[in-house]
C-alpha cells in the first residue's frame, strides 16, 4: 500500500484522476478538505482509502 499525500494539491485534472484510478487498489490518499468533493464526484472515494490531511498550523 502506497500513501500519496495530496494535501498541498489544489487541482486534479482528468489525467491525474485516471492515474489514481489505474492504481486504486494500491493507494491510500491524504487530501485537504477542498479536494474531497472532487474525489467523491469522480467516484475515487469508493475505491481508495481517503484520509483528511492535518489542518495547517495556526499563525500566531
Amino acid at each position: 500500500m502506497l500513501t500519496v499525500d495530496l494535501s498541498a494539491v489544489e487541482y486534479l485534472d482528468s489525467k491525474a484522476i485516471n492515474a489514481l484510478y489505474l492504481h486504486a487498489d494500491h493507494l491510500r490518499l491524504v487530501v485537504s478538505s477542498h479536494m474531497m468533493p472532487v474525489l467523491q464526484i469522480s467516484g475515487l472515494t469508493e475505491l481508495i482509502s481517503v484520509e483528511p490531511a492535518a489542518p495547517p498550523p495556526a499563525i500566531t
